[in-house]
């Protein structure tokens, strides 16, 4: 979680604390829907 905040073109700090708990909540989401792609198409 934390390598994937850091890998965010925005700061954690200048967004609200309600808007980096979505992303953060949909960044696992997003990562595993690209892992599992990688995987289908393998």
């Amino acid at each position: 979680m934390r390598t994937l905040a850091r890998g965010a073109s925005t700061p954690v700090v200048s967004i609200p604390h309600s808007m980096a708990v979505s992303i953060a909540s949909s960044t696992p989401s997003r990562a595993q829907r690209r892992s599992a792609r990688r995987s289908w198409s393998r």
